[in-house]
């Protein structure tokens, strides 16, 4: 256990609220990261990005954590979700575009990005003996530049929308704090953080927060 010295832990759904908008900050922070990493190994006048294991993996971890905000899990402020409609026309239809990838290339092979055949190599005639029998195919996973460089100003226009919802979640916990009284302050626990570790058990699930909305939230 790590102690945050300083810090209390606050609880309830105000509290749930910014700690789960804080946690797709931290998702969309890392997709910005990301997609700045893969432009920097691109060449400016190549259209499709450069097919190395590293860049694959930079874009598949670009789409993958973008979607975190948008999927289920044990977040339940869903701040990121409830802005989507505020986005420009083209940030929205990136966006869904990313979800669109994420749920039917990346998470599940359902689409044309990923096409495998049996192919048979046969003998000369008449006989046409089976020489040879192989999977044969192609997949595409790099994106265009145009493309990367789209999802990178999605992501910072969704970080500029989530900006004043933080304050607001923020300022909604500060009036929580002030209605309490000092001592009801002062019993508030240390902050305790468990770190994850290498070691962790990812079958095990955080606890489930409340679902109830903060109130003027």
């Amino acid at each position: 256990m790590i102690e945050l010295d300083g810090y209390r832990q606050v609880e309830g759904p105000e509290a749930h609220a910014l700690a789960d908008a804080g946690g797709e900050l931290m998702d969309l922070r890392f997709v910005d990261d990301a997609i700045g990493a893969l432009l920097i190994t691109w060449p400016a006048e190549t259209v499709v990005g450069p097919d190395t294991t590293q860049a694959r993996a930079l874009w598949v971890a670009a789409v993958v954590w973008y979607a975190r905000c948008f999927t289920g899990g044990r977040r339940t402020s869903r701040v990121a979700a409830g802005l989507v409609d505020a986005l420009s026309d083209e940030a929205r239809a990136t966006h869904k575009y990313v979800l669109a990838l994420r749920n039917r290339h990346m998470a599940h092979s359902i689409n044309v990005f990923e096409q495998v055949i049996a192919g048979v190599r046969l003998g000369p005639a008449p006989d046409y003996l089976v020489e040879g029998l192989e999977p044969l195919g192609l997949m595409m996973v790099l994106p265009t530049r145009e493309r990367a460089v789209g999802v990178q100003l999605l992501t910072r226009e969704l970080m500029a929308l989530m900006a004043p919802k933080l304050q607001e979640l923020g300022r909604t916990l500060n009036g929580v704090l002030t209605a309490m009284n000092p001592g009801q302050r002062g019993r508030l626990k240390p902050v305790m953080i468990s770190p994850p570790l290498t070691t962790t058990d990812p079958s095990v699930a955080r606890k489930q927060r409340p679902i109830k909305r903060p109130s003027h939230y």
